[in-house]
């Protein structure tokens, strides 16, 4: 889900329809009015707000979306199922999956598109997919609520949690096949979506993290070293921010890895590796953990243990 304020949802929404503020209030309000209510200088009351998000086709409820069923065994299943992606383990979220799916109605758009997306994640994870076909899946996938997106976008909306997900793996699947361009067109406007939106700081935190962190990576790739690290900085004060933690062992080995590139002191690399491996042996990552090893022993010549 996410939580936005009032005037951002009526304003976004609004102008993603391409809707004049006159044409909006039209036996609703005034223009001043409205005006004031996007600016956020007024609260519209329940029955303002009702009419004029009906009027642009919408319920007048908070825009959230969530996977939809009354078992709550279900949402407990899904929470598991989002820890697994976290921490990379592709293998047992694909044995789950099958028995998972069933008890969700795909007649659902948002269940629907949960699924498509943890079907594309999974089969690219585990090499029954390239990357061309993952890519596929996730637009197939964020069409389930933006029917009319356009590949290589990023539309003028406000998103669920969900799209925003969708929308950095997408962007992700452009620059792993080196269509930088395209991959930092998409990941730009998400930061700018970020900077002009007003957003919980703790559902700011669970996106926005995603969005720093693919931004970051892609920048490394293209070249832009000093400038992914200063993103990577930004995605680790709002980790500790946003009080969440499961992303911080990635993003310190990357921000090592990028201190590496740049040649930094060996000791501060050597720090922040070791920081990345202990957050992430707290975070049961045994992906993130073996891939640190890994690096150390193929960098420093060392085991994890006789690092010092």
């Amino acid at each position: 889900m996410a939580v936005y304020q009032i005037n951002e949802n009526i304003k976004f929404t609004r102008e993603s329809l391409g809707m004049t503020q006159e044409e909006l209030c039209d036996g609703v309000c005034s223009t001043e009015t409205l005006s004031r209510i996007e600016t956020g200088k007024h609260t519209p009351n329940r029955t303002t707000y009702k009419k004029l998000m009906e009027k642009m086709g919408k319920n007048g409820e908070k825009y959230l979306s969530f996977i939809c069923s009354e078992d709550i065994h279900v949402h407990l299943e899904k929470e598991k199922i989002d820890n697994l992606m976290k921490i990379y383990n592709y293998e047992e979220l694909d044995q789950i999956l099958p028995e998972f799916e069933k008890k969700l109605n795909t007649n659902n758009i948002v269940n629907k598109q949960y699924i498509l997306k943890l079907h594309a994640m999974t089969d690219y994870r585990l090499h029954r997919i390239d990357i061309i076909e993952q890519q596929k899946q996730l637009i197939t996938a964020l069409r389930c609520t933006i029917p009319s997106y356009q590949e290589g976008t990023v539309p003028q909306k406000l998103f669920t949690r969900e799209e925003i997900v969708l929308l950095c793996n997408i962007a992700v699947t452009y620059y792993e096949n080196n269509d930088f361009d395209t991959a930092l067109s998409m990941l730009f406007k998400l930061e700018n979506y970020f900077q002009t939106t007003h957003i919980d700081l703790k559902e700011r935190a669970a996106t926005e993290i995603l969005l720093l962190s693919n931004l970051s990576q892609c920048l490394g790739r293209h070249g832009d070293i000093k400038k992914a690290q200063k993103i990577i900085e930004r995605a680790i004060k709002l980790s500790f921010n946003g009080n969440v933690c499961g992303a911080l062992a990635h993003l310190f080995y990357n921000f090592a890895f990028g201190n590496e590139l740049l040649k930094e002191d060996s000791t501060l690399c050597k720090e922040q590796l070791i920081q990345s491996y202990y957050i992430a042996e707290t975070c049961k990552d045994s992906f993130r953990m073996e891939h640190t090893k890994k690096h150390i022993k193929n960098i420093y010549g060392k085991d994890f243990t006789n690092l010092y």
